[in-house]
Parts: structure tokens; C-alpha cells; sequence
């Protein structure tokens, strides 16, 4: 099987117009067993020419196809000479304008105000055929990268990786990032951004954000780090870790060793700036193999619940139960809408319900933690994220855990809360018996 090592990026953005100009040198292991290979770009990115890693052009086709609804790629048929193919050059241009009508947060797009192009755009190639199962696992291929992105003056590229540097002439200037370790995506903005550097946190800013940045984001950025790391131990970040400011609407999202975060983390507000603290949870999430990943259980649901425990530290028990509320509400409404998501938190993934996992899920370690105690939760959170990095985790795994550090049998917990319904009650009897149907 083939997989992607290392992707060698150039792009030129904002150059010509609002289209994209992308060239990627990819470095592929394995051999091909029927003397081509397929790859896929956004289907607004038309290939111009792919060459060996010698120079010489090879044949292709392109086309256009459609997924799912709505949802449409384009699929590069590549036909290799014989023998090994260890290094293709792709060169390609286009359009990108996001896949908005799919996925709410994928509005990528090029624009004089802000850019962002991410692998959810497929804004790079990426090994596979168009069919759900290939994407997903092309998707997931983890990679080293250099990525070269080429702007105008006065804009400046964030991303997550290593900053190398950046070249400049008069009218442009291109900056040069390099993956830190092995990722599965690169993630790419463009704007007008100030840049504020502390001794641990570089970030990229809109300007009208600058003052509130220097006066409360850094502040509120610093406790939050320390908080996590006096209860679960010093995740393994970066430094600097990146935080990259991005239109509202495009979705925050938390990377390896970065962070992108909407607007309203940076607008004035008493707790305008709590939802950092769900992204830096992020930092402390166990590894799962890609069929867990599914329930977004120990990635969402852990930020939901990181969050809320620095709400009651840092605004008191009233704000932390108010964020509990608005979780259960939020749970409660998904479930009046379909009755689907009454089903276990182990199912999540295999009924497209992961959404849950943020709503439902921090009841689970909210109740776990009642049942531990705070020190034995913050030792049990400790000793699953350093299992993980032995080998991907998984429920069966989180139950021994806790077992092992709680000298209790959590059966009848891991059946009520991730196996079964039947913690649904403590969920749901407070508002259809306690407050009257709704």
C-alpha cells in the first residue's frame, strides 16, 4: 500500500487575483501494483503537469466526481513507468470556495480580507480514490512537511508548524514553515495579522485584537496552561505554541501543536475567553486509533470537560454549573429533534452522532470524577494520556484505567454511561418529569 512521507509545498496566494498557485513535491513509500496511482485536489484545482522526481512528464486524467451530495473532488489518475515511484512533482491552479453547504465550518476561500486553506479543502494532493472509505483514509496518512506560501506585502502566513523564516522583495514576501513531527493535515491562514510573541505562545492577531490580546488573552492563556498542567501533567506542546485568530464561522479547531480560534476568543467579554480553555483542553486528549476517534469521545468530550473545570476555577461553581446546563440542554434539544441520539456513546461513531460526545460526553467524566475524587481523576487522566502514547487507546482500556487507580469494579459505569442508555435518566428526567413534558 502506498502512503505519503513527505510533502515539499509551494503556494502562491493572492498573487494573481483570488486564485491559488500550488506546487507539491511528494515523496510516496510503497509500490504500485497496477502501474497507477490516484490523487485527489478540491475540484475547483485543475492539475497542469506531474513529473518524476528526474523530470520527466507523465501521463494523466482528471475528473470531476461526486462523493456524496453535494460534496465533489477532483480524482487525478496517474499511469507510472515501470519501477518504483519514490518522488512525483504536481503543479496545479484554481479556486477554492469552500464546501459550506456540506460542512458549515468549511468555508475556505481566498479573500483580500482573510484566506485559510486546509486539507478539509484538499487545498494539497492527497493519495486516494474517490470513494468515502479511501478519502478517509488518505485523509489520515501522517506526513513530515515544508510548506513555502508566497503573499503580498503586508500579508503574513500563519500556520502550525516550525517557523524557518521569510523572504522578502519589495512586492512579496514568502514564508517557510516545517512540520515540528509527523502530521495528518497542514493548516494555512493569510491575513493582515500582527504578530505578539511571549516566551511560550506566538500569535497571530487581527489588528483590532491587539489590545485586548496584550490586556486579557495572554493572561487568560497562561492560567489555563499552568491549571491543566497542575492537574494532568505538562503535555507535550510545542514552544511556541501557535494560536492563529480566524474569521468567526470558520470553526476553532485545535492542532497538534497549535490552535485556531475564532474571533469571539478574543473580543471583550467577562467570559468571552472560556472557549480557549476548550482548545488548550485539547492538549491533554489521549491518542485513539482512528474507529474511536469516531466517537469523538476522548478528544470532544475531554475539551468540553476541561473547560468546565476552568470555569469553576477560574468564575465559580454557579458558572460551572450554568456550562454543565447549557451542555445538557444542548444534549436534550439533538434528542428531541431525533430520538437517534439516545444511542450509546460507543455507537457514536458508527451513527454519524459524534456531535454528542460535546454535549453528553463531559457527563461521563463529570460523573467519574464525583465517584474518584479530584486527585484520583487528575492521576487517572495522567496515566491515560501516557498509555496512549504506548499504544492508541480505547473503552476497554479506560475502564481498566480507572479501575486500576480506583481499586473498583466501573462495570456497571462503563454499562450506564458508554455501553448503555440507561444514564440517559440522570440527563433526561430533570426536564420531561421535574419541569413537566416539553
Amino acid at each position: 500500500m502506498n502512503r505519503i512521507l513527505h510533502y515539499q509545498l509551494s503556494l502562491d496566494v493572492l498573487r494573481h487575483d483570488e486564485k491559488l498557485k500550488g506546487r507539491s513535491i511528494i515523496q510516496i513509500e510503497g509500490e504500485s501494483e497496477d502501474s497507477t496511482l490516484f490523487f485527489l485536489l478540491y475540484h475547483e484545482l485543475k492539475v497542469l503537469e506531474i513529473r518524476l522526481k528526474q523530470g520527466a512528464l507523465l501521463s494523466f486524467e482528471q475528473e470531476i466526481k461526486t462523493v456524496q451530495t453535494n460534496y465533489q473532488v477532483n480524482e487525478i489518475k496517474v499511469f507510472l513507468p515501470q519501477g518504483d515511484i519514490d518522488e512525483l512533482e504536481i503543479k496545479y491552479e484554481g479556486t477554492i470556495s469552500g464546501y459550506e453547504s456540506i460542512f458549515p465550518y468549511i468555508k475556505d476561500s481566498l479573500s483580500p480580507e482573510f484566506s485559510i486553506l486546509r486539507n478539509d479543502c484538499l487545498v494539497y494532493p492527497i493519495l486516494a480514490k474517490a470513494n468515502e472509505e479511501s478519502i478517509r483514509l488518505g485523509i489520515l496518512n501522517e506526513f513530515h512537511y515544508d510548506i513555502y506560501v508566497t503573499v503580498p506585502m503586508p500579508y503574513v502566513v500563519a500556520s502550525g508548524g516550525r517557523f524557518i523564516g521569510v523572504e522578502k522583495t519589495p512586492q512579496f514576501q514568502t514564508y517557510h514553515y516545517k512540520s515540528h513531527r509527523k502530521m495528518w493535515r497542514i493548516d494555512i491562514c493569510v491575513a493582515k495579522y500582527q504578530i505578539i510573541e511571549t516566551e511560550s505562545i506566538r500569535l497571530f492577531v487581527f489588528e483590532e485584537d491587539v489590545k485586548r490580546t496584550y490586556e486579557k488573552v495572554i493572561l487568560e492563556l497562561n492560567r489555563v496552561f499552568e491549571l491543566f498542567e497542575q492537574r494532568f501533567g505538562c503535555c507535550e506542546r510545542v514552544v511556541p505554541f501557535s494560536i492563529i485568530e480566524i474569521k468567526e464561522g470558520f470553526g476553532s479547531q485545535a492542532g497538534e501543536d497549535y490552535l485556531l480560534m475564532e474571533e469571539h476568543g478574543f473580543k471583550e467579554g467577562e467570559y468571552d475567553h472560556t472557549h480557549l480553555y476548550h482548545e488548550i483542553g485539547h492538549g491533554w486528549n489521549p491518542r485513539v486509533n482512528h474507529e474511536m476517534r469516531k466517537t469523538r469521545f476522548f478528544d470532544e468530550a475531554f475539551a468540553s470537560y476541561f473547560e468546565a473545570i476552568a470555569i469553576k476555577k477560574f468564575y465559580g461553581i454557579t458558572r460551572y454549573e450554568e456550562k454543565m446546563e447549557s451542555y445538557r440542554q444542548s444534549f436534550l434539544q439533538r434528542v428531541q429533534y431525533d430520538r437517534l441520539n439516545l444511542e450509546p456513546i460507543c455507537d457514536y461513531g458508527q451513527y454519524n452522532i459524534s456531535y454528542n460526545s460535546y454535549t453528553k460526553g463531559p457527563f461521563v467524566l463529570a460523573a467519574l470524577e464525583s465517584l474518584m475524587g479530584e486527585a484520583t481523576f487528575n492521576r487517572f487522566i495522567q496515566l491515560l494520556i501516557q498509555t496512549s502514547k504506548k499504544h492508541p487507546i480505547d473503552f476497554n482500556d479506560f475502564q481498566k484505567l480507572a479501575e486500576n487507580v480506583l481499586s473498583y469494579d466501573l462495570s456497571t459505569f462503563m454499562n450506564d454511561w458508554i455501553y448503555g442508555k440507561e444514564a440517559l435518566d440522570a440527563l433526561i428526567k430533570r426536564y420531561f418529569d421535574g419541569e413537566g413534558q416539553r
